[in-house]
C-alpha cells in the first residue's frame, strides 16, 4: 500500500530557529554514525540568480557567500569526488570549472545549444548536459568537448538522473519520463510522474526521488515503474535537490533549506536569506557528488 505522504510546513521566512534537540538527533542517526566512523562534513553549494555562489560547510545551518560565479543563469551545479573539483552549466550551454571549491572559474568548453537546463556527473565522471529540448550531451574529457546522445521526443525536459545501476532516467516538466539502459542511444517511456511541474532528480539509497514544484516528494524503486508521494513540504515554489551521503536536501526559491534522513521526515534548517536560489549541490566529505 502507498504510503500516506507526510505534510510539513514551512514559511518563506529564511530566518530559520535553532534546529530542536530530537531533530538534530533524527539527523544525525543513521547505520555510518552508529559504526564509529569518522563524521564527514556536507558542503551544501547554492548558486544565485544574481551571480553569487553561497555556501555551507555546516549541513545547511548557516550560509556564506564564496564567489562570484562567471555566469548568473546556472542550469546546474556539479561538486565531483575529488575535492575541490566543481563544475557549473549555464542555461547558455557554457560549462565552467573550478579546482578551489568554487572560488576560482574558468570556462572549459560548451554545448552547441542555449537551453541547457541540467547537469550531471556519472560514476565513470563524464559529464552529461541536458537541454530543454530534448538533447543529451555527454563529455569524457572533463567538460572540454561534448557528444550528443540520441534525441528525446518533443518535450520540455528539466532533470537528467542515473539508476543504480547506471540507466539513464530523464525527466520532462509535465511529468513524463524517458529511460536508456543504453546510454541514450535509444529511449522508452516509463510511467509517468501523477504531478507536476516537476523540477528536480536525485537518485538517493537505491531510489530516484523527484521533487514537484509544490513541494511535493516521490520516490520510485522499481526503475521508475512507479511512483509514491512520500512528502508534502511547504513554502512553494521549491526549485532543486541534493544527495549527501546521509542526507537529502530541498531548497526553494525564496531561499528555504531542508532535510531529511528518508525522503519522509523532513526538517527546516537555515535559510539563505535571499531568494533567487537557481540550483543547489552537495559535497560529502570531498567525495560526494551534487
Amino acid at each position: 500500500m502507498t504510503p500516506t505522504p507526510r505534510d510539513s510546513e514551512f514559511d518563506d521566512d529564511p530566518q530559520a530557529p535553532p534546529l530542536p534537540p530530537q531533530i538534530a538527533a533524527l539527523l544525525e542517526a543513521s547505520p555510518a554514525r552508529e559504526a564509529e566512523s569518522a563524521p564527514r562534513t556536507t558542503a551544501l553549494y547554492a548558486p544565485m540568480d544574481t551571480g553569487e555562489l553561497l555556501v555551507s560547510d555546516d549541513r545547511g545551518e548557516s550560509w556564506a557567500a564564496r564567489s562570484l560565479l562567471p555566469a548568473h543563469d546556472a542550469a546546474g551545479l556539479v561538486a565531483c569526488p575529488r575535492a575541490g573539483h566543481m563544475f557549473l552549466a549555464s542555461t547558455r550551454g557554457v560549462v565552467y570549472r573550478s579546482f578551489d571549491g568554487g572560488l576560482d572559474w574558468v570556462p572549459v568548453g560548451s554545448i552547441p545549444d542555449d537551453d541547457a537546463s541540467d547537469l550531471i556527473m556519472a560514476p565513470d565522471r563524464s559529464l552529461l548536459v541536458l537541454t530543454r529540448s530534448g538533447l543529451l550531451y555527454r563529455s569524457a574529457d572533463e567538460g572540454v568537448s561534448f557528444k550528443a546522445l540520441s534525441a528525446l521526443p518533443d518535450g520540455d525536459y528539466i532533470a537528467a538522473g542515473l539508476s543504480e545501476e547506471g540507466a539513464l532516467c530523464v525527466l520532462d516538466r509535465s511529468g513524463a519520463v524517458a529511460w536508456s539502459s543504453s546510454w541514450g542511444s535509444a529511449w522508452s517511456p516509463r510511467t509517468r510522474i501523477p504531478h507536476h511541474p516537476v523540477v528536480a532528480l536525485q537518485s538517493w539509497r537505491r531510489a530516484l526521488t523527484v521533487l514537484i514544484e509544490t513541494g511535493e516528494i516521490l520516490l520510485s524503486r522499481d526503475d521508475a515503474a512507479t511512483w509514491e508521494s512520500r512528502a508534502r513540504l511547504g513554502g512553494a515554489p521549491w526549485v532543486d535537490l541534493a544527495a549527501g551521503e546521509e542526507t537529502l536536501y530541498a531548497v526553494s526559491a525564496s531561499g528555504v533549506v531542508a532535510a531529511s534522513p528518508d525522503a519522509t521526515n523532513w526538517v527546516r534548517l537555515g535559510g539563505l536569506g535571499r531568494p533567487g536560489v537557481l540550483a543547489l549541490a552537495a559535497a560529502c566529505g570531498g567525495r560526494g557528488g551534487g
